[in-house]
């Protein structure tokens, strides 16, 4: 079996190498804290298709929801195909949920009600293949004069609810994080509540305002769903009380306590997709994400792939057409060490900024066009890699005003340079250039739009993308836009000659960790019984 995981946030499409049919498992996005009530937050539900057919070289679009930031909004809903073929809601979300298989986020838990210093509730975790996410706990009521702890947070997939707060004269304990791996609720001795693990919640914050307490985070799990961060107190000292990101996919942040002033950001959205064949596992990052977590079942190494983001296109007047972004650099690493459920740092670049991963893989953002001046290629400079292939510059534009405007630059893959941006053409109704071919001549860029069209977008392919076409010329500016770049790296198009129009915006960088062992397909059983064989 081969695992695809898309992890994140954003709207884009994935070309499947290999024909075949899948499961598609889809997470929202977790709310973020609730700093109006101190309620927790509520985890993202889940949702599968048991059956999806695959076409190797025909994209498919999907969307990962974003995760909420600000005070207790809503995760964003995550779908694959179509919002009508699959969708999983975020935390909080309105949305109906769609699938063969449907379980619901966690619930937020209650702050206390006391008449003392009250512990705020845990956050819930997200819904699983097996069970609705679990809820956290409530947080510590405590009588005059008490403090009172946070709840912990909830497990997903139903791995436990979060255990409440307590309370105390001189310190309010944090309750426990739910599920097997739950994060220890903090204490006078131990005031930083302990994360979660797989799948379960983080710990509550103890209440004491002479020590600095805060909550855990929620646990990642790509496989489960995230656990719900755990609740803070509202009494600590001076530096405490921050609100907890929720666990990957889908749990729930929470909400600042005591002096704290970050809100928790909620669990990132998640797409798995599972079919017979012969490629090798795969994680896919893409969006403001900073960390991917090593699936359980990942072991020693793997192979690191990182693309920077495109370049903008160029923005043209009534007497000029924009220039097309530039592409940007490719990097490899044949061997990054990895353990099940560690962590690796990243950035994904968005446009025309560096994708890394950590310090052993840098990926240059390729330069976005100014007017008719082409953007620049992705340069080598400071690019980490054990291959590292540099991005193409974007077409020029032309100065009159009748242009179209120019293609972009395809991206750089494994499989070779991507092609430069086409140049606009002129004349009574100036033709875009065409976006230029990613990754080897492999993917096709965007064809360059005839007079009085908008430009063409770049394709999408896990390849790298191609780049967006130039729009053409026109008079009205809806028509003269370019086309944005295909992701990951490709550059936009340039605007055709009109007084103000739209830009193909460049496409975002993507972070690709791809599994080295086991083989894949018919060879991992063997692979897997050989160390016993040899014995």
């Amino acid at each position: 079996m081969t695992v695809v995981y898309l992890v994140g946030n954003g709207a884009r499409a994935w070309t499947p190498p290999t024909t075949a049919t899948a499961t598609v498992e889809c997470w929202g996005a977790g709310q973020a804290g609730d700093n109006n009530t101190g309620n927790g937050s509520k985890g993202g539900a889940y949702s599968k298709k048991n059956s999806q057919a695959l076409t190797a070289g025909t994209a498919i679009n999907f969307n990962l929801g974003a995760p909420g930031t600000t005070n207790a909004q809503a995760g964003g809903d995550t779908w694959f195909v179509s919002a009508a073929t699959v969708i999983a809601p975020g935390g909080a979300s309105a949305t109906t949920a769609i699938g063969d298989v449907k379980n619901a986020g966690g619930g937020a838990a209650a702050i206390g009600t006391g008449a003392g210093s009250n512990g705020c509730g845990g956050s819930g975790g997200a819904g699983g293949p097996t069970a609705a996410g679990s809820i956290g706990g409530i947080g510590a009521s405590p009588t005059t004069g008490q403090l009172g702890g946070g709840g912990g947070g909830g497990a997903g997939n139903g791995g436990g609810v979060g255990v409440a707060g307590s309370t105390g004269a001189t310190t309010g304990n944090g309750g426990a994080g739910g599920g097997a791996f739950g994060g220890a609720g903090a204490t006078l001795g131990t005031p930083i509540a302990g994360n979660g693990g797989l799948a379960s919640g983080g710990g509550g914050g103890a209440g004491n305002g002479s020590i600095t307490s805060h909550s855990g985070i929620g646990g990642d799990d790509y496989d489960n769903g995230g656990g719900g961060a755990g609740g803070n107190p509202t009494s600590t000292g001076t530096g405490g009380g921050e609100g907890q990101v929720g666990g990957t996919p889908g749990g729930g942040g929470t909400n600042p306590g005591g002096p704290g002033s970050i809100i928790g950001r909620g669990g990132y959205a998640l797409i798995k997709i599972v079919y017979t064949g012969p490629d090798r596992d795969q994680i896919l990052a893409l969006g403001s994400i900073t960390t991917i977590t090593v699936p359980p079942s990942w072991t020693n190494n793997a192979v690191g792939e990182g693309w920077g983001g495109g370049g903008n296109g160029g923005l043209g007047t009534a007497s000029l057409s924009g220039g097309g972004g530039g592409s940007a650099t490719y990097s490899k690493t044949n061997t990054i060490t990895v353990a099940a459920g560690g962590a690796l740092t990243v950035a994904v670049g968005a446009a025309a900024a560096n994708s890394t991963i950590g310090a052993v893989l840098q990926a240059n953002g390729g330069g976005s066009a100014s007017g008719v001046t082409a953007g620049a290629a992705g340069s080598l400079t400071g690019a980490v890699g054990d291959v590292k292939t540099v991005g193409l510059i974007g077409g020029a534009g032309v100065s009159v005003s009748t242009a179209g405007g120019a293609g972009g630059a395809g991206a750089p893959g494994a499989d070779g340079v991507g092609a430069a941006g086409g140049v606009g053409n002129q004349g009574g109704t100036g033709f875009g250039g065409s976006g230029g071919a990613a990754d080897g001549a492999l993917v096709a860029g965007g064809v360059g739009a005839a007079g009085g069209t908008a430009g063409a977008v770049g394709k999408d392919d896990p390849r790298g993308g191609s780049g967006g076409a130039g729009g053409g010329d026109s008079a009205t500016a809806a028509l003269a836009a370019g086309g944005k770049g295909g992701w990951p790296g490709g550059g936009g198009g340039g605007t055709g000659s009109v007084a103000a129009s739209t830009i193909g915006a460049g496409a975002p960088g993507m972070i690709k960790l791809t599994r080295i062992n086991p083989p894949p397909g018919p060879f991992r059983q063997q692979a897997q019984m050989l160390p016993i064989m040899a014995q």
